[in-house]
């Protein structure tokens, strides 16, 4: 009878855990709510030449979602880029998180949309190598 009402106990800890883990995924990383301004960073001089870059920079995280997100799991990454409402804030934050040259964005992507015509796939086998 012990076991039983611990084994229960223990199911309920772990539905709440993970559903508690949900809507922090669902607050802080979805298609709807993310927000970010790409910015130029400071010039760099290559081979006499100065180069300049972009960075995404997001908006809409406050510093528990930088918490939350710096503790998301690689796999857990693959599930949400994989995901059509989270797939565009997913890798919206991994750049940000992990300082990713923007300058496609600048260049090439202005949304969602154009995000998934040419660059979604390249970005998620990027995140696949990179996230090891």
């Amino acid at each position: 009878m012990k076991l039983l009402i611990l084994t229960t106990l223990g199911m309920i800890f772990f539905v709440q855990d993970t559903t508690g883990q949900a809507k922090k995924t669902n607050r802080y990383i979805n298609n709807d709510s993310i927000r970010f301004d790409l910015i130029s960073v400071m010039p760099d001089l290559e081979n006499g030449i100065f180069y300049s870059d972009y960075a995404l920079v997001v908006n809409s995280l406050d510093s528990a979602g930088r918490v939350f997100v710096e503790a998301v799991d690689k796999k857990k990454w693959m599930r949400l880029l994989n995901d059509s409402k989270t797939d565009w804030a997913a890798n919206i934050i991994l750049y940000s998180l992990y300082k990713r040259s923007a300058g496609v964005f600048r260049a090439a992507i202005k949304s969602r949309e154009m995000w998934i015509d040419g660059y979604r796939e390249k970005d998620i086998a990027y995140w696949q190598s990179f996230l090891k």
